[in-house]
């Protein structure tokens, strides 16, 4: 009896565990039920584990590589397409900060042949165009030392779906952000 009940007990774990990856929303459901961490934990638990994967990738990068590090709009990015040598450390839902804190972990980025961030609208849904800048500046400085930094410019979103102060906040930002990279030599 013993273990046909825990059998069946795995059996309702792992159907648990696939609805969780197959409906995040379910996971919302069931945490509320069983008043566990709601999907907000699970995005960050994600997020933990990816930034921990992609130390190991980072590891093993081969000097003169090209680093992507950014938001999700980087982690969808097919970088190898743009180079042989493209290392993808994107991350969904980073903001400024957030890159600031991994980008300490990554032991090779030293002999990167180019660094490109893009980052900041996560930043823009919560805060003003001058803090992100500000959060910019500071992950610039404690990068300096970096070869060749390039920056992009937050893309448009549907002010539809966002609204309008985010679409304001954006179109500022980049204005802001193309000012700062002239005033680094090594930043494009």
């Amino acid at each position: 009896i013993i273990g046909r009940l825990t059998i069946i007990y795995a059996s309702i774990i792992s159907i648990t565990l696939v609805s969780i990856i197959i409906t995040p929303s379910y996971y919302f459901k069931l945490s509320s039920f069983l008043n566990r961490p709601t999907f907000s934990h699970f995005v960050n638990f994600s997020r933990q584990s990816t930034s921990i994967f992609l130390q190991r990738v980072e590891a093993n990068a081969t000097r003169n590589s090209i680093y992507f590090l950014g938001d999700s709009l980087i982690q969808g990015l097919n970088t190898s397409r743009i180079h042989d040598n493209a290392i993808n450390l994107g991350i969904g839902h980073d903001r400024t900060d957030d890159v600031r804190k991994r980008i300490k972990s990554y032991v090779n980025i030293n002999s990167a042949k180019l660094v490109i961030f893009s980052v900041g609208v996560n930043d823009l849904r919560n805060t003003t165009p001058e803090k992100t800048i500000d959060r910019y500046k500071q992950l610039i400085e404690e990068n300096i030392q970096l070869r060749k930094i390039a920056l992009h410019a937050v893309l448009p979103v549907n002010s539809s779906i966002l609204g309008d102060e985010i679409v304001k906040n954006i179109k500022s930002f980049n204005l802001q952000l193309k000012s700062l990279t002239s005033k680094y030599p090594n930043i494009n």
